[in-house]
C-alpha cells in the first residue's frame, strides 16, 4: 500500500549473481514527496551528530582529477562507438545476443567503471601507467604517510572493483601495495589488505594494529572494511578508488576515520580527516560522485522535512542498471554543453510526464464533477416528484 502512493516501478536490465543480464523490476520514482517527507516526520525523531555534540573530526573531501591516459583515452572512443553501434568486437567480446543487446548501455556502464579503475581491469594485455589511478592513489597515500610519519597516522583505501583475491591475482589493491614498497621505500608489513583476514582473530588483529600503528595503511571494500570496523584511533586520511551507489555505504566508508576517539586527527589534523575521492576526467567518475551527492541530499532533505519537489528520480545510473545514452555519451566526450543538453532534454521529459498527470487527472476531476452534478439533478428531480404525491 505505502509503495503504491509514494513510489512508481521501471523495468530495468541489471547483472544477476552468475553475471548474466536478466529483466528486473525496481523502485525508480518517488511522488507526492511533500506527503512523504510529512509521513516520515511524524513517525521519526531525526538528529545529526552535530545536532547531538558528536565530539568527531571533520571531513575534508578532496575531488582529485586525473587526466585520462592514451590508453584510456582511445578506449573512450571506443566505448561511444559501442553505445552507439552495438559492435561487441569494439571491446574484444562477442557479437551480443538478443537480450544482451537491449541491455547495451548496462553493459557500456560496466566497461566505463572498470577502464575508470585501471585498464587492467579490461584486458591483462595493458600495462602500467605512470598517470593512471593507481599511480596518483600511490603517491598520495605515500605523501600522507610521511607527513604524518611521527604519529603513526593510518590511511584506509576503498574500492569495490580490483579487490584482493589471491597473490596469484592481479589486483588494484596489489598494484598500489606495489607501487608503495618499490616506489616509496613503505615496508610491505605496514600494508594490509582486510581480504587477508580469514578469521575474527584476524581481522580484530589488523584492526588493533591499526590502532597501535604497527599498520599504516588498510585496503579493503564496502562490504569488509565499512562496517564492524573500529581502528580509528590515528586515522588521517581515506582514499575512494571508485564510488559506492549509496549514500549510506559512502558514510559508513567515512565513517572508519571520521568517528569519535580519532586522536591523531584531533590533536594534530585540526580536528579534521581527508577524504579523497579518484576521478579519471571523461570517465564516469565525477558524475557517479556527484549523483550520491544527489541522493544524499535528498534523504537528508526528507529526513529534515525541507523537501519542495513532488518527484524525485532516484537516479540515472546505480548499481543494477546502466546509465542513458544521451548522458553516457556526453560525459565521455567531455564535452559539457552535450551533458547540460542530456539534463535539460530529461528534465524536460519529467515535466511531460507531470503534465500529462495533471491533465488526466484534471479530466477525472472534471467527469466526476459532470456526473455528481448530473446525478444531483436526478435526485432533485426525484425527490420535487415525491413530494407532489
Amino acid at each position: 500500500a505505502w509503495a503504491a502512493i509514494f513510489a512508481k516501478k521501471t523495468t530495468d536490465f541489471e547483472f544477476n549473481v552468475t553475471n548474466n543480464i536478466v529483466q528486473k523490476e525496481r523502485f525508480r520514482y518517488f511522488i507526492k514527496v511533500p506527503e512523504l517527507a510529512a509521513f516520515y516526520n511524524e513517525i521519526t525523531d531525526y538528529r545529526t551528530a552535530a545536532d547531538v555534540g558528536v565530539d568527531r573530526p571533520e571531513k575534508n573531501e578532496i575531488l582529485h582529477n586525473i587526466p585520462p591516459t592514451p590508453d584510456q583515452e582511445e578506449f573512450i572512443k571506443r566505448l561511444m562507438e559501442f553505445a552507439k553501434s552495438g559492435d561487441a568486437t569494439l571491446l574484444g567480446r562477442p557479437k551480443l545476443s538478443e537480450t544482451e543487446e537491449k541491455a547495451k548501455m548496462l553493459i557500456a556502464t560496466d566497461y566505463a567503471r572498470k577502464m575508470a579503475l585501471d585498464m587492467r581491469m579490461i584486458s591483462p594485455n595493458y600495462e602500467d601507467h605512470p598517470d593512471n589511478k593507481a599511480s596518483h592513489c600511490a603517491k598520495m597515500i605515500a605523501d600522507y604517510y610521511r607527513r604524518f610519519d611521527a604519529q603513526k597516522g593510518t590511511q584506509f583505501v576503498f574500492s569495490d572493483l580490483g579487490t584482493w583475491q589471491g597473490n596469484e591475482c592481479w589486483s588494484v589493491y596489489s598494484e598500489i601495495k606495489r607501487k608503495l614498497v618499490e616506489d616509496y621505500g613503505i615496508p610491505a608489513n605496514e600494508i594490509r589488505f582486510i581480504q587477508e583476514c580469514k578469521s575474527e582473530k584476524a581481522r580484530k588483529a589488523v584492526i588493533s594494529a591499526m590502532n597501535e600503528g604497527s599498520v599504516r595503511v588498510l585496503f579493503g571494500s564496502t562490504s569488509m572494511l565499512g562496517t564492524g570496523v573500529n581502528a580509528q584511533k590515528r586515522a588521517v586520511a581515506i582514499h575512494h578508488l571508485d564510488t559506492p551507489w549509496r549514500p549510506s555505504d559512502l558514510e559508513q566508508r567515512n565513517g572508519r576515520a571520521v568517528r569519535a576517539r580519532n586522536e591523531i586527527a584531533k590533536h594534530f589534523a585540526d580536528n579534521k580527516v581527508d577524504v579523497i575521492i579518484y576521478a579519471v576526467e571523461k570517465s564516469l567518475d565525477s558524475y557517479k560522485f556527484n549523483l550520491l551527492h544527489c541522493k544524499q541530499m535528498f534523504i537528508s532533505q526528507l529526513k529534515s522535512g525541507a523537501l519542495g519537489a513532488r518527484t524525485i528520480d532516484e537516479g540515472a545510473m546505480d548499481e543494477k542498471s546502466g546509465m542513458n545514452f544521451s548522458e553516457y555519451m556526453a560525459i565521455l566526450s567531455g564535452n559539457t554543453d552535450l551533458l547540460d543538453k542530456a539534463k535539460l532534454e530529461k528534465k524536460i521529459a519529467a515535466l511531460e510526464g507531470e503534465r500529462k498527470s495533471f491533465n488526466k487527472a484534471r479530466n477525472e476531476s472534471v467527469w466526476k464533477l459532470e456526473t455528481r452534478q448530473e446525478e444531483m439533478e436526478r435526485n432533485d428531480g426525484l425527490i420535487a416528484k415525491l413530494q407532489e404525491d
